[in-house]
């Protein structure tokens, strides 16, 4: 009887002890700090156009926005992106791994293994001929660090190289096919609003462009194979409308024409300095009219 005493009282005991230390498990895991711990007012996602520095070596758009808002501004832009996750001989890693599609996909599901691996394309053009991929493996890894949940604003920038390669606008059969500048812009805020519902998301359209190798070729005349860009533009305008999100229309609201886009831009379409500031306007006046103090 008195070792069936004790048997049971060392059974309380452990009871005790390991409800202790559940308890102080559930503690630790309610207290701990979430590995993404980045914290940003304002992400900017989308192309070159918005992502690249002047040179690589003056200001960014996004350092631009900072300084004119006094907001934190993350530059998440990477060149050579578009909104559609794009497939054959175009669709090299930076305009499948990296489409806007994708990282929707990674930021909502955590699902970064495939964006970063392709970082190592990035390294080599970085190191041939292409200084503009610079420091994008570093980007990449502090994206993936983002506290989204604490994000104020979104900033969505893509379809210059989703209309200069072609990319389709829409698929009638599948309106969530991510192949399509349509359906992989569907599909991005279904995910985000899902995911993150209070975030708010701004898209900007993109401005009127000249592009090409040896000969430059108006967005206003040159079908590429998906339409004019007028045409993209089109359906961001109608997609926002449908999804309730707000839109910086830059190419009705730039400015930027055939007249002066060689004022703005280095080569048609990426801006200089002047663009810069033209592009930084543009969204820091809309955020400071937009954007409330508190969230």
């Amino acid at each position: 009887m008195e070792k069936q005493f004790w048997k049971k009282q060392d059974n309380r005991i452990w009871i005790k002890v390991a409800s202790f230390a559940l308890a102080a498990v559930l503690l630790l895991l309610c207290v701990w700090p979430s590995p993404k711990k980045l914290q940003y007012d304002v992400v900017l996602m989308g192309d070159s156009v918005i992502g690249n520095k002047v040179a690589h070596k003056s200001i960014a758009v996004h350092e631009y926005i900072a300084e004119q808002t006094g907001l934190t501004v993350f530059n998440g832009a990477f060149g050579g992106s578009g909104m559609a996750k794009q497939t054959g001989e175009s669709g090299a890693v930076c305009n499948s791994s990296w489409c806007m599609a994708n990282l929707a996909q990674a930021i909502c599901l955590d699902t970064w293994e495939g964006a970063k691996a392709s970082m190592a394309y990035a390294d080599h053009y970085k190191d041939t001929n292409r200084q503009a991929f610079s420091g994008y493996k570093e980007r990449m890894e502090a994206l993936s660090q983002i506290d989204f949940e604490n994000v104020r604003v979104l900033i969505i920038e893509h379809g210059t190289n989703d209309y200069n390669s072609g990319v389709p606008i829409d698929n009638e059969e599948d309106p969530f096919d991510i192949g399509t500048f349509g359906g992989a812009l569907r599909s991005a805020l279904t995910l985000l609003q899902k995911h993150y519902p209070d975030l708010r998301i701004v898209l900007v359209t993109p401005a009127y462009c000249e592009v090409g190798t040896e000969e430059k070729y108006s967005s206003d005349t040159k079908d590429w194979g998906g339409g004019l860009l007028a045409k993209y533009v089109e359906k961001e305008l109608e997609i926002a409308a449908q999804y309730g999100v707000e839109v910086i229309d830059a190419y009705h609201q730039s400015g930027l024409n055939a007249d002066n886009v060689y004022d703005y831009t280095t080569d048609g379409l990426h801006p200089n300095a002047d663009g810069i500031v033209l592009l930084g306007d543009l969204i820091s006046n809309y955020l400071k009219g937009n954007v409330n103090e508190d969230k």
